[in-house]
């Protein structure tokens, strides 16, 4: 989705001059054969987040409202959470964000947007997913690996055994979800019911990023399956 605050931008114009760009080599110049027009005398700023899509969509936005719009552009890297997102468009913290994900915003979105304070004016439906992942090699040796149900099994675990437990990381726990009785990490460790109850040892460790708009997919399918993993 595009969000942004109530600004009157020329959007449509915006993503037709956006499709007649045509990719050039890296030395190469994109000539759009656009007319000289005067400045807006406006400052936009463009929220752009540190994942690959938000970074080339935002930065082609800028570059197209700095070239063809003829906006000043300041890019803007949030150094809170993309749940932060709709609340700073709304109090006019910037101005635009050309990647929002809905999922997991629904408190967010009844706030901040269906009160008016800020609009989505573009958006299309994807998919996404999220999870534990095997490595290819893993699962060209053991095709079951490619779901993780297989490590419900006794005869895989011996693939993640291990005798001794790395910590996990404080800078993986930027909201403290570890101190809370809901989570109850030992060391930035996350461990099942199953293994915190003492019903089963867990044998092994997945890594895991830091918890945001996908918080609990993993350690819910890991509790979900009974599987021996921290």
């Amino acid at each position: 989705n595009i969000v942004m605050n109530n600004l009157n931008l020329m959007i449509p114009f915006l993503f037709h001059a956006l499709l007649l760009a045509h990719p050039m080599g890296v030395s190469g110049k994109c000539e759009l054969d656009i007319p000289l027009r005067p400045k807006q005398e406006r400052t936009i700023k463009v929220v752009k987040r540190d994942w690959v899509s938000h970074q080339l969509v935002s930065e082609v936005a800028a570059i197209l409202l700095e070239d063809v719009l003829m906006y000043d552009v300041t890019r803007h890297a949030p150094d809170t959470s993309p749940l932060d997102d709709l609340r700073a468009l709304s109090l006019e913290e910037a101005d635009v964000n050309f990647e929002v994900w809905e999922g997991g915003k629904g408190q967010e979105l009844r706030r901040w947007i269906y009160s008016g304070s800020a609009e989505v004016v573009g958006s299309h439906a994807t998919l996404g997913y999220d999870g534990i992942h095997t490595l290819s090699h893993t699962i060209e040796q053991f095709p079951e690996a490619e779901f993780y149900q297989y490590l419900q099994a006794s005869e895989f675990q011996w693939i993640f055994a291990s005798s001794a437990f790395r910590r996990g990381e404080a800078s993986a726990d930027p909201g403290h979800l570890c101190q809370g009785k809901a989570w109850n990490c030992t060391d930035f460790v996350w461990q099942p019911p199953l293994c915190r109850n003492q019903t089963k040892r867990c044998l092994g460790q997945v890594l895991h990023d830091f918890s945001h708009y996908s918080q609990g997919v993993m350690e819910q399918q890991i509790a979900n399956n009974g599987l021996s993993l921290s």
